[in-house]
């Protein structure tokens, strides 16, 4: 009887570290970019309109007003992270350029 109570317990010792794992949250930062929001998006349009669109950016570029860049990132629990990024730049107010990695 001994010797099955220290085989369990001997068990439940060495299972128990593969098979619970600290639990890592999903992280999500910046703004959420939906393809259907990037398809709205054309050129002519003013910042008033991409922002009306796309929200207001969370990354601003304090030396460059022709430009908004719209950042999002998510990083799973035990996952890789991922980033999106669309850069609006504008020219006389008016959108040219739509960049999206």
């Amino acid at each position: 009887m001994y010797k099955l109570i220290i085989c369990c317990i001997t068990t439940l010792i060495l299972t128990g570290c593969s098979l619970f794992q600290v639990h890592k949250m999903d992280i999500e930062q910046g703004n959420v970019i939906t393809t259907e929001e990037v398809h709205r998006l054309h050129p002519g349009m003013t910042e008033a309109d991409v922002k009306r669109v796309m929200g207001e950016p969370v990354f601003v570029d304090i030396f460059s007003e022709d430009r908004l860049t719209y950042l999002y990132t998510f990083k799973q629990g035990h996952g890789t992270q991922r980033e999106t990024r669309v850069i609006c730049l504008f020219q006389h107010g008016r959108l040219q350029r739509i960049s999206t990695t």
